[in-house]
């Protein structure tokens, strides 16, 4: 998508209908992941035979304080490691 036809769309605010590939994209998780939510939720939608997200409702789920679980095998969050004595090497 061109980038002047994005930042329009960004524009509309909570009346934007995206492509769900966009909509995802926009998401602060995983692409594959938003996408994933966004269809879990029933948040894609079916226009004129096309799939499409409408903005509005994506943010109306989160503000409900539906989001995505990120995914536990995917959780790249610092791990607490047992700390070792590190010794130089001679």
């Amino acid at each position: 998508m061109g980038s002047e036809r994005r930042r329009d769309r960004l524009t509309m605010g909570h009346a934007a209908v995206l492509a769900p590939a966009v909509a995802a994209s926009l998401l602060p998780w995983r692409d594959s992941e938003a996408l994933a939510w966004l269809r879990r939720e029933g948040l894609i939608f079916i226009a004129d035979g096309r799939p499409v997200v409408l903005w509005g409702e994506v943010c109306a789920r989160i503000a409900r304080g539906d989001s995505p679980e990120p995914d536990a095998a995917h959780d790249h969050r610092a791990v607490d490691l047992p700390r070792v004595k590190l010794e130089p090497i001679h």
